[in-house]
């Protein structure tokens, strides 16, 4: 098969093909799509999935879907097209959630791309479709799950749900390649299923993948970002630079005389952002111990050593411990799947932070230690990724110890975004200082305090800027793959020239015509033609 620049032919196109000549075998007959509320897909069928997938079914016109001229076109900008009756609803989303409702809200087909954080068989991904879409389907459970094949590994499978107190038939079907997989859902109320299947099947055989007319958001490659001046407005304690329209709270929180905390988070415009340096939340610490204890302050109570102060008791956590609990507290009930993929301690940022204190000649007998998290979760079936870097310090004088969180920078994001949200959190960071004249005031330390701060956050936003997602070159991969799963495409490169090309995906290999753009694929290593070299997928 020739793929030209214009080919929108995907591995999607392939699915609904398999999806699509089950019914016409059957004729749609009751119990069909999928036959026998799909489990009813033979082998016999299996030659002509094959067949569609060497020669897409071009997308039918208004009057080949059979079912009325009461159609309309729907053209998205994500990249795909589909049409529908009059009168139903498209709601899409950048991740590559489609969702198409009928006019009474009833029937619905979703189409769903999705990207593996670990290799899982589609049979097992199909289990957590009752969870994943419960918003959808209420009380959904799967009835019957048979395999189609083993590559790509393909299961259908039949549901029932309850909504508004009314029983629900879903018929779906699942394909995951590699790290990449499509999901298809039809449904409707169990006594509208059979009467509305045709119509939905109708829908999904107008459905294809084209190019989008508005990109996918790139780690990093958005548009520039201006920065401006934005001081603390409590106590004018400090400055950092901020991006310029996104949402600032915060400042400097004064919980007692010698009890304060500055925080600072921001928030792109689109809400998919959010960004912290500090958090007045997080309050100082006794170090627990037996004495503590027997006066009645045992782990997790409060303890006041006057001045207003109040401190919970607690062991000591490290700056590496400190950023996983925060990220437990703080994200976990956010977010499912929650998986941290590096943990480390920072002693070059310590040598840092004890050699700002010893050059500027502080008396302050402390333990300071940092660490850094970096995790993934999914939200509302989002990939999202996070980061967060830490500093705790200790001091003990006499067998009683107090703590405190020194620094928690970090972010939050979907995973397109977070090549953004680094170089803003670094930015932030780095330019952070403290008012040299509320320093003075507080703390009777007037440029030893001010330039130890400085000195700090410099080396943090370098940690910062060769962190874990920083260090990754598959940072711009997750959202290139995204991007690909979404449009049905894979991304070439011919490793004699680094020359690199965009096709529709589903071919086993790649080969190019040479000293010209004309890409062939083919389901096994044998070229097209003697003039033709491979390609590498990337």
């Amino acid at each position: 098969m020739i793929l030209g620049p214009n080919v929108a032919a995907s591995t999607a196109t392939v699915l609904l093909g398999l999806l699509f000549s089950c019914c016409i075998v059957t004729q749609c007959a009751p119990g069909s799509v999928l036959e026998d509320e799909a489990i009813g897909l033979t082998p016999t069928l299996t030659p002509q999935a094959d067949d569609a997938a060497k020669e897409p079914p071009p997308a039918p016109t208004e009057q080949s879907v059979g079912v009325g001229v009461d159609w309309m076109q729907h053209e998205d900008p994500l990249g795909f097209v589909v049409q529908h009756p009059i009168g139903w609803t498209v709601v899409t989303e950048a991740t590559g959630f489609i969702l198409i409702r009928s006019a009474d809200n009833e029937a619905l087909v979703v189409i769903q791309a999705f990207l593996l954080d670990e290799p899982l068989a589609a049979r097992e991904w199909v289990t957590q479709v009752p969870s994943l879409y419960s918003s959808l389907f209420p009380q959904a459970r799967l009835q019957d799950t048979h395999s189609l094949s083993k590559q790509p590994d393909e299961v259908v499978a039949s549901m029932t749900y309850e909504l508004r107190g009314e029983a629900g038939q879903a018929n779906l079907l699942c394909s995951i390649h590699g790290r990449s997989g499509m999901l298809y859902v039809i449904a409707a109320p169990r006594t509208q299923f059979e009467s509305e299947k045709d119509t939905l099947v109708a829908v999904l055989r107008t459905f294809s993948f084209t190019y989008p007319s508005r990109s996918v958001q790139q780690p990093g490659a958005g548009p520039r970002i201006e920065y401006i001046d934005w001081q603390d407005p409590k106590e004018a304690a400090f400055s950092l630079e901020v991006p310029s329209g996104w949402d600032v709270r915060g400042g400097m929180f004064r919980f007692a005389s010698v009890d304060t905390r500055p925080s600072v988070e921001v928030t792109s415009p689109d809400d998919r952002i959010r960004i912290i340096v500090g958090d007045a939340d997080m309050p100082p610490f006794a170090l627990s111990n037996p004495y503590l204890d027997s006066l009645g302050f045992p782990e997790g109570s409060w303890y006041s050593p006057g001045y207003g102060v109040a401190m919970m008791v607690s062991e000591y956590l490290s700056g590496e411990e400190f950023a996983q609990e925060y990220v437990r507290l703080r994200i976990a009930g956010e977010c499912s799947k929650l998986r941290f993929t590096e943990t480390r301690d920072l002693p070059e940022l310590v040598k840092e932070i004890n050699a700002a204190y010893a050059q500027f000649g502080t008396m302050i007998a402390t333990s300071v230690s940092a660490g850094e998290v970096a995790f993934t979760c999914q939200l509302d079936e989002q990939p999202m990724l996070g980061y967060y870097c830490a500093g705790t310090q200790l001091t003990i004088s006499e067998g009683f110890g107090v703590w405190s969180m020194q620094f928690l920078d970090g972010y939050f994001v979907p995973a397109a975004s977070a090549g953004i949200a680094q170089s803003v959190l670094a930015h932030m960071v780095e330019t952070f200082r403290f008012n040299p004249n509320w320093v003075a005031q507080q703390q009777q330390v007037v440029a030893e305090t001010s330039r130890i701060v400085a000195r700090t956050n410099e080396e943090i936003s370098s940690i910062i800027n060769d962190s874990y997602w920083a260090r990754q070159e598959t940072l711009d991969d997750v959202a290139r793959h995204w991007s690909n799963t979404i449009l049905g495409q894979t991304d070439l490169v011919d490793p004699q020239t680094g020359e690199t090309w965009k096709v529709a995906s589903g071919q086993n290999y790649y080969w190019r015509q040479e000293h010209t753009d004309t890409i062939a694929g083919s389901d096994t290593y044998e070229r097209p033609d003697i003039d033709f070299t491979p390609l590498q997928e990337w």
